[in-house]
C-alpha cells in the first residue's frame, strides 16, 4: 500500500488560541475563564486580564485545561490501535472540540495513513479528487500523495506539525514525524509533573520549534562538531540531526530547551537564563533517569546515575564548590575538564533536590529564580541555601561518597 505524506496539511491547525481556554469551576457554582498555570493539593494559580492570581484547592470543584485534556488525548491515543482510522476520527473531533487543534490535525493526517482512500478524511485536509484521484493543494498547486512523499524529502518542503506547546519540523517518514509530534507532548508533561511541580513553573506560552533532520548532509554546522543534537536559544529551537543522533544529546537539549521557556514563563522575563552549572545539572538529572516502555515516557525517581558519583568520589582533586558555581559555557562545553564539569553539575543538583528528606530543595529553587533574573553571584547563592559555602561543600562531599558505595 502506498504510503501519503501531509506536507504542511498541519499548517491549517494553526489556529489561534482564545486568550482564555482554561475554566475552572468553584465550589459556589462560579465559573472562571482563565489560563491556568499551577496547580497542586493546596492551591491553583491563574491568570486573567493578565494578572496571576492564587486561590486555594479546596475553592475549586473542577479544572478544565489544555494540560488536562493533553493527557487525556495521550492516553486515549495510547489505549487505541493507532491503525484504526474510525478510533483517530472520532479521537481527533474530541480533540478539536477540547482545545488541541495541532492534535486533531495531526490524528486526521494518521488516518489519511492508515486509510489513503478515506473520503472523510480527505474532505477534511481538503482534498480534491479527480480523475488521477485524490490530490492537494499546497501553496497554489495540485500534488499527488506520491508527489508530496517525494516533495517533503526536501528540507525546504519539510513536514510542518503545530501541538500543543511545540512546532514540529522534519523530512522525516511522515510515520515517525507524527510519532515525533506525540513524543515531545509527552516529555513536556513528565517534565511539568516533576521539575515543574517542584519548582512551581508555568505552562509557556511562546513556542519553541523541534527541527528533526532525515539526514545530516544539508544540516547546520553544529556547535562542536561531536554534536547531533543541541538546543538554540536564538531562534528557540531544538535541533537534532539524523535519525540515530545521540540519545543523552537529545534528551538533555531538550530539557534544556524546557528549562528556558519554562523559566521565561514563570519569572516573566525572556532573556533570562540559569547559571551554566544549573542548566547542565538539571538536565542530566532529568535526561539520565527518564525511561520508556512502549510508548510511554516515566522517570527512575530515586535512583542516581553512580559512574557520576563513583568518578567524583575518586577524583583526588574534584573541582572546588565556588569555582562550579561560577563556571563558564565554555567549561562545561570545550574546556579540558569539561567531563569533570558536567558530572560534578549534576551531582551537586542531585544532592539539592534529594539529599536529607530533600531539605535544600526550596532554598534552592527560591536561588534558581533569582538567579534566572541574573543574581546568580556566589554570596546570593550563599543566602538562599543559608549555609556557608564550605559547610555546604563538605556535606556535598560527603553525601557524593555515600552515593559512590
Amino acid at each position: 500500500m502506498t504510503t501519503p505524506l501531509s506536507i504542511l496539511l498541519a499548517l491549517a491547525a494553526l489556529l489561534p488560541l482564545r486568550d482564555s481556554p482554561d475554566l475552572i469551576i468553584l465550589d459556589n457554582g462560579k465559573d472562571i475563564e482563565c489560563r491556568v498555570l499551577y496547580e497542586d493539593d493546596e492551591k491553583v494559580v491563574y491568570r486573567k486580564s493578565r494578572k496571576a492570581i492564587e486561590i486555594e484547592r479546596s475553592e475549586v470543584a473542577d479544572i478544565i485545561s489544555i494540560e488536562r485534556n493533553l493527557r487525556t488525548f495521550l492516553r486515549r491515543y495510547s489505549e487505541m490501535d493507532p491503525g484504526n482510522p474510525k478510533a483517530l476520527i472520532d479521537l481527533a473531533k474530541w480533540a478539536e472540540s477540547n482545545d488541541l487543534p495541532g492534535e486533531s490535525r495531526n490524528l486526521w493526517i494518521r488516518a489519511l495513513l492508515a486509510d489513503p482512500e478515506n473520503e472523510e478524511v480527505w474532505d477534511e485536509l481538503g482534498g480534491s479528487k479527480g480523475r488521477k484521484g485524490w490530490r492537494l493543494r499546497v501553496r497554489g498547486r495540485w500534488y499527488t500523495l506520491e508527489e508530496l512523499r517525494e516533495r517533503a524529502q526536501d528540507w525546504k518542503n519539510a513536514i510542518e506539525l503545530p501541538t500543543a506547546h511545540f512546532f514540529v519540523k522534519t523530512n522525516v517518514d511522515p510515520e515517525l514525524a507524527l510519532d515525533i509530534a506525540l513524543d515531545v507532548e509527552r516529555l513536556y508533561l513528565l517534565y511539568y509533573d516533576t521539575v515543574g511541580q517542584a519548582m512551581e513553573l508555568y505552562p509557556f506560552e511562546e513556542v519553541p520549534e523541534v527541527h528533526v533532520r532525515a539526514d545530516v548532509e544539508d544540516a547546520p554546522r553544529p556547535p562542536r562538531s561531536d554534536w547531533t543534537a543541541w538546543y538554540q536559544r536564538v531562534g528557540n529551537a531544538l535541533m537534532v540531526l539524523g535519525t540515530e543522533a545521540n540519545r543523552h544529546q537529545v534528551r538533555t537539549s531538550a530539557v534544556e530547551m524546557l528549562i528556558t521557556n519554562s523559566f521565561r514563563m514563570a519569572q516573566g522575563n525572556r532573556d533570562g537564563a540559569l547559571p551554566r552549572w544549573a542548566r547542565e545539572g538539571i538536565s542530566n538529572a532529568f535526561a539520565l533517569a527518564l525511561r520508556r516502555e512502549g510508548v510511554e515516557w516515566g522517570l527512575e525517581r530515586g535512583v542516581p546515575y553512580r559512574p557520576w558519583f563513583e568518578a567524583q568520589a575518586d577524583d583526588e582533586e574534584p573541582i572546588e564548590l565556588k569555582r562550579l558555581i561560577n563556571a563558564s559555557r565554555g567549561d562545561f562545553k570545550t574546556g579540558s575538564q569539561e567531563e569533570r564539569f558536567v558530572r560534578q553539575a549534576y551531582t551537586l543538583v542531585y544532592f539539592l533536590l534529594n539529599a536529607e528528606e530533600a531539605k535544600h530543595r526550596k532554598p534552592f529553587v527560591e536561588y534558581l529564580r533569582s538567579a534566572f533574573d541574573g543574581k546568580s553571584s556566589t554570596s546570593n547563592f550563599e543566602k538562599h541555601m543559608g549555609v556557608k559555602l564550605e559547610d555546604l561543600e563538605s556535606e556535598w562531599a560527603s553525601y557524593v561518597r555515600r552515593m559512590a558505595q
